[in-house]
């Protein structure tokens, strides 16, 4: 068990430092064009940047948050041992929900890509750990 929270806190540091990275976040802006055709120009942000916050893109920040929460948790779980992955199963729940959000609103590039991947793993692995203490 102590493998697999090992392997979990690798995966949340990998996730965090993916976030960390100026190319994760997408925003879309629309600009009209001379002619009157809309032209959208897409920039790229760090999960942590308050500039998507800024413009509502809430669901950034409450991923980075919630992973970095999730890691410490993890970090934590790793030194005392706790039984009890509830904790760390429902926010690593979240944050791979708000790291779908850019597929709803078609705000995605790989590195999003990369991040809902790794989330996705980190999920799986606490929900077995979970089943494997019960």
């Amino acid at each position: 068990m102590k493998k697999l929270g090992v392997i979990r806190l690798f995966i949340c540091i990998a996730a965090i430092i993916t976030e960390l990275l100026p190319l994760g976040a997408v925003l879309k802006y629309g600009l009209m064009s001379d002619n009157g055709h809309l032209i959208f120009r897409f920039e790229n942000y760090s999960y942590f940047d308050v500039t998507p916050f800024g413009y509502a893109m809430f669901h950034y920040m409450i991923c980075a948050v919630t992973t970095t929460i999730t890691a410490m948790l993890s970090l934590l779980w790793i030194f005392f041992g706790k039984k009890r992955q509830t904790p760390i199963t429902v926010l690593s729940a979240i944050a791979l929900a708000m790291s779908a959000v850019p597929y709803i609103i078609m705000t995605f590039n790989v590195f999003t890509v990369i991040i809902s991947a790794l989330l996705a793993a980190v999920l799986v692995i606490s929900v077995v750990m979970q089943i494997k203490h019960e």
